[in-house]
């Protein structure tokens, strides 16, 4: 399909950890995201996907194809935690969109502190991930695709150095760290477009 609408790349797949529980965390600019992640990780993963994306025609398909499984949009949804702690526990590969739901704006918003809290309870492997290029085949709301030139680009970058977090910082304080230092990592790999509003446009990917 993406080749079909423009083109598809990837990079940075050498980041991935061939074994281990690792937790690949990606910004979200579209339907079409899970399926973008799925083709570039050289690792089969489980993703966690808003409910209502499963009623949808075709895409309700392609994401239970791509090993999603849903969770609530809204509050805390104690099933998708508790399947996220198991595929990890069990050195699993899951990936998880860090803002909670998709950025209208296309910039890089806040981060939610899920990952951060799945990481430090499970010693998983932090891969961050920036996806460009969807919100041009797939744009939000459509259920769509589109042709757009240059196409869908994943890019994977070096995990996240848990040993240069200071020892002092009580688990809310490390939660927050973690969740600050996945965001900086996040947007070094986004195209100048796709920046935060508040971060220099020095993508490195």
């Amino acid at each position: 399909m993406f080749w079909l609408a423009g083109g598809y790349r990837s990079s940075g797949q050498q980041y991935i950890p061939a074994k281990g529980p690792c937790l690949i965390a990606s910004n979200h600019l579209s339907f079409a995201d899970p399926a973008a992640l799925c083709v570039g990780s050289p690792r089969p993963g489980f993703y966690m996907a808003q409910e209502e994306l499963f009623r949808i025609p075709i895409l309700g398909w392609m994401i239970r194809f791509c090993q999603a499984y849903p969770v609530k949009a809204k509050g805390m949804d104690r099933e998708a935690l508790r399947r996220s702690l198991a595929t990890l526990q069990q050195h699993g590969t899951l990936c998880v969109f860090a803002e909670g739901g998709i950025a209208q704006s296309g910039h890089l918003e806040p981060l939610r502190q899920g990952v951060a809290l799945l990481a430090l309870r499970t010693g998983a492997t932090v891969v961050p991930a920036a996806i460009s290029g969807t919100q041009r085949v797939l744009p939000y709301p459509s259920r769509r695709p589109r042709f757009a030139p240059g196409g869908v680009r994943v890019c994977f970058g070096p995990p996240l150095d848990l040993s240069r977090m200071p020892e002092e910082l009580s688990r809310r304080e490390q939660e927050q760290w973690l969740t600050s230092q996945l965001h900086e990592a996040i947007a070094k790999l986004l195209p100048p477009e796709l920046q935060p509003v508040e971060q220099p446009d020095d993508a490195e990917c």
